[in-house]
């Protein structure tokens, strides 16, 4: 994988607002109007940081105010985490599907760092977002902070355990 570069100006108004309509077209939805399109451009688009290298792209949002939510959808807890948060949005160049963890750890450890911790979350079926070959990342901004589950230390191996066959680590 290629370093990540940020991309200033990544997309214009018109660009997105045509992407939007198409796949509100697409999904069977209403046809956005103009005040909603600048709305949604403001914080998708100018309330994120863009990151690209050979393979990926990723969306970078560091406040809960930038993500596509209304208060309604968040309770008041959700939004005093969301302030601790960074969420990061993230697609193959090709739409292709990732899911290889070591992909997930690296990009988070190069567009955030590596002693940062991060979430991805598998939602109850009423709350899937699942549209795009899309995956998403939430990391805690204070590298001092830890998420309360998993295992207290870390281990690696290139080696081979009780019949399983591991993948060797990229240099």
């Amino acid at each position: 994988m290629t370093p990540f570069k940020e991309v200033k100006n990544y997309m214009t108004r018109k660009e997105f607002s045509a992407k939007r309509r198409a796949a509100a077209k697409a999904f069977g939805l209403p046809n956005p109007t103009a005040k909603e399109l600048r709305k949604y451009y403001a914080m998708d688009i100018l309330g994120s940081r863009v990151f690209v290298n050979d393979v990926y792209q990723v969306m970078r949002y560091d406040t809960l105010q930038t993500m596509p939510h209304s208060e309604e959808e968040w309770p008041s807890a959700a939004q005093r985490i969301g302030d601790s948060l960074i969420w990061l949005s993230i697609r193959r160049l090709d739409r292709k599907p990732i899911h290889d963890w070591r992909d997930l750890q690296e990009i988070k450890n190069l567009v955030v760092g590596p002693e940062h911790e991060a979430m991805e979350i598998y939602p109850k079926e009423s709350r899937v977002m699942d549209t795009a070959n899309q995956y998403h990342l939430w990391v805690l901004k204070d590298p001092n902070d830890t998420i309360p589950i998993g295992w207290p230390i870390g281990l690696k191996s290139d080696t081979t355990a009780e019949g399983a066959v591991q993948r060797k680590r990229k240099p």
